[in-house]
């Protein structure tokens, strides 16, 4: 299932329609299947207004009531094409854990998103389409955007305001590809550090997992080669040597859409994996283990690509 940036101006009616072409390719025939999206609409902010919503790519701020009527109309779209009319959308809603001001509003921002998401699952129950579409919340989390406190800010005050659960789109970023060592030895339990805003792998597993084992789907950038896969695997293997936690991945997700858009892009270099890619290279890790010390619980898939100008 794709995953979308968003960009430009399109219209309710376009999101209806992208809702629509998601429905369409989520037809599961005889079995009823579950799916997932996210929809990032850029970076945290608040307007002088003092309005909370997402600073999009394209320069255009939407306030979270305008982003929720943009996803409820992705909701109903996809409600209404779905030709199994059994199947069920994981839709996230998220911005990046990006810019300046980031600093100074991710505890109320947080907040806010929040009580956005519980509107918007409200709203689908109203519909009588709680069992169709689930709304989670959405941060694209990357070590190069910002320190780590401050997404811990956000994260912590989106979780305690609703019991709504939260889809973090995670980078790995800069953290080893071959620590913690496979067999155990002294000095293993050290996190080790990812060389980019004071971020260190410890700092990945919790913002992406511990801080609610049970609210927090992880969803790792599996997105150039294989070496993104492996260190998932070791932050993986950290949380099971240094917290005695088992983490389970279930799913992943790559940007071969948004690469076959801009193939300039230089994330896209020197080469994009296909969600299938994104998943087996994760998998193949993890199945290495020879202690089974991570769970392989693969079952999800996402891609990312710009919905730009109302194409799907």
């Amino acid at each position: 299932m794709r995953s979308y940036y968003i960009s430009g101006e399109p219209t309710v009616d376009q999101y209806i329609n992208l809702g629509c072409a998601m429905g369409n390719n989520a037809y599961g025939g005889e079995r009823n299947e579950v799916y997932i999206s996210n929809l990032l609409f850029g970076m945290p902010y608040r307007n002088s207004l003092g309005d909370y919503g997402a600073m999009g790519w394209d320069g255009v701020f939407r306030s979270t009531s305008t982003i929720n009527n943009l996803s409820t109309a992705v909701a109903l779209g996809f409600v209404n094409c779905n030709r199994d009319q059994h199947d069920a959308l994981l839709l996230g809603i998220g911005v990046n854990s990006d810019g300046d001001s980031f600093h100074l509003i991710s505890g109320d921002h947080g907040k806010n998103w929040s009580t956005m998401i519980q509107q918007l699952n409200e709203r689908m129950a109203s519909y009588d389409m709680g069992d169709r579409v689930v709304f989670s919340g959405g941060l694209n989390l990357e070590p190069e955007f910002n320190e780590p406190s401050v997404s811990y800010n956000w994260i912590n005050n989106y979780l305690s305001v609703y019991k709504n659960s939260l889809n973090i789109v995670g980078a790995a970023m800069d953290c080893p590809t071959n620590y913690p060592p496979i067999e155990p030895r002294v000095g293993y339990s050290v996190p080790a550090n990812c060389f980019v805003n004071n971020w260190n792998q410890s700092d990945v597993l919790i913002q992406n997992f511990l801080l609610d084992t049970n609210r927090l789907r992880s969803i790792p950038e599996i997105y150039s080669e294989d070496y993104q896969a492996q260190q998932w695997y070791r932050i993986g293997l950290l949380s099971y040597l240094t917290y005695s936690i088992t983490i389970k991945f279930t799913t992943t997700t790559s940007q071969e859409g948004a690469c076959q858009q801009y193939p300039q892009d230089p994330s896209c270099q020197p080469r994009t994996n296909s969600p299938q890619d994104a998943h087996d290279y994760l998998l193949t890790e993890i199945q290495s283990d020879p202690y089974n010390r991570v769970i392989p619980g693969l079952t999800l898939t996402t891609d990312f690509k710009w919905f730009k100008n109302g194409a799907p």
